[in-house]
């Protein structure tokens, strides 16, 4: 519609008022539905289902999210799969070819020419958990990244936990 209205009009400055309005309506709309995914991320880590943590998050649609709350989404990711993949023992590395947007993989000493992948974010149907990545263009730029850490005084979605709150391990 607004397509419609932009060639009846061109050039009018309220139309790019009101295109500008309806971009941020959406991404605020996208960031809420990924804020509320957080939360049930959060939820399940402390119930200590950390598989379900990793699963509300890669629901998530990253597309057009603000760059604030991709990088929440994208953070908590890394942290849930970490925390996860320390449970098995298993080794993590991160190939992330956009903002907001990547694959957890793991490395299989059965099989040295392929990362499994152990968790896909934003990338689509195409990297589905345990599908073996043989792409040398991916595998030379999946990085190792840190362990997570017991977490600090403030809660999963970045925000001061009251004083009196006890971390969870």
């Amino acid at each position: 519609m607004l397509a419609v209205l932009q060639r009846e009009f061109e050039g009018e400055a309220t139309l790019l008022e009101l295109e500008q309005r309806v971009q941020r309506c959406a991404r605020a709309e996208r960031d809420e539905v990924a804020r509320r995914a957080l939360l049930e991320a959060a939820d399940a880590r402390t119930r200590g289902d950390l598989e379900a943590a990793v699963v509300a998050i890669e629901q998530v649609d990253v597309r057009g999210l603000s760059r604030e709350v991709s990088k929440l989404v994208f953070g908590r990711w890394s942290d849930a799969c970490s925390r996860l993949a320390q449970t098995a023992g298993a080794s993590l590395v991160r190939f992330a070819p956009a903002q907001g947007r990547g694959l957890i993989l793991y490395e299989d000493p059965a099989n040295a020419n392929a990362l499994p992948v152990f968790s896909s974010l934003g990338m689509g149907p195409g990297f589905p958990q345990g599908k073996q990545i043989t792409d040398p263009w991916i595998i030379e730029r999946a990085r190792s990244f840190d362990e997570a850490a017991p977490p600090a005084q403030s809660s999963w979605l970045g925000q001061p936990a009251p004083p009196s709150a006890a971390a969870h391990h």
